[in-house]
């Protein structure tokens, strides 16, 4: 395994718990994997409404609008977009935005494929959407959705990633489909990181420190990207689909955290 499991002041009981939360997550490697996989390709598509992206057993829907570029255009937002946010548990997660160039923003999107957007998909979750309309008036970014109003500041400007915008305090930072190459290499982020081999395959290792114990779990398997959107193939594992996107060089995004490259 690429990571092991260690354990201090804890019964074998809570060792074995934990352990078998872990595997039933796909997250401990099983046997070797071939280093003949493609890298890249069309993903599967299906139809699971009731699950989300991230999550095992869902797919892409294979429709939707299609994703445009990350970019400010005449004053205004287009594309996927991430922004640091702290969640309840105190941690820094990205927090993605979509807008489209005929008004529609999305927060959180649904992808029905590698370069698409499933809008219908999305507007028939369960709960909050998380899809509205949004305008840029005189300096202010105004969004509308799910019964609310916003509105903020906004701010624009490009630096050595291209273009960004900042809301209030909130930066917002453009998101690219990876290209395999610049994929390669190893990534962090504070507790778990992922390491992409030229072969198609990875690694990846993920920590859950709490006042008795240290709990580190590793995962091998095979990667496949497309577009915006990546398969993770672990071995002794059920693969799982997320959304992936890179700011440059620095960073990148898969679901809703934040990797650096080290």
């Amino acid at each position: 395994m690429f990571w092991i499991l260690v354990v201090a002041g804890v019964s074998c009981a809570v060792c074995s718990a934990m352990t078998l939360g872990v595997m039933g997550l796909g997250l401990i490697a099983g046997d070797d994997v071939s280093s003949s996989r493609p890298r890249s390709g069309g993903l599967p598509t299906g139809n699971t409404p009731d699950l989300y992206p991230g999550g095992v057993g869902w797919l892409p829907s294979g429709r939707g609008v299609p994703i445009p570029e990350a970019r400010v255009v005449d004053g205004r937002p287009e594309g996927l977009w991430w922004h640091w946010q702290t969640t309840s548990a105190s941690k820094m997660n990205a927090g993605l935005i979509l807008f489209l160039a005929d008004g529609t923003r999305a927060t959180n999107p649904r992808l029905g494929g590698g370069l698409a957007f499933d809008l219908e998909g999305q507007r028939a979750q369960r709960g909050s959407t998380g899809v509205g309309t949004f305008e840029v008036n005189d300096g202010k970014l105004v969004q509308h959705g799910d019964g609310y109003t916003s509105t903020d500041d906004f701010e624009t400007g490009s630096d050595r990633d291209g273009d960004f915008f900042k809301t209030g305090a909130a930066r917002h930072m453009p998101l690219a489909p990876p290209t395999e190459d610049g994929l390669i290499g190893t990534w962090g982020t504070p507790g778990g990181k992922f390491v992409f081999n030229a072969d198609g395959t990875y690694e990846s290792g993920l920590v859950d420190v709490g006042r008795d114990y240290t709990l580190a779990a590793g995962s091998r398997g095979r990667w496949l990207l497309d577009g915006y959107l990546i398969q993770f193939q672990p071995n002794g594992g059920p693969s799982w689909i997320s959304i992936i996107g890179a700011t440059g060089d620095r960073f990148i995004v898969i679901g809703s955290s934040i990797y650096d490259r080290k």
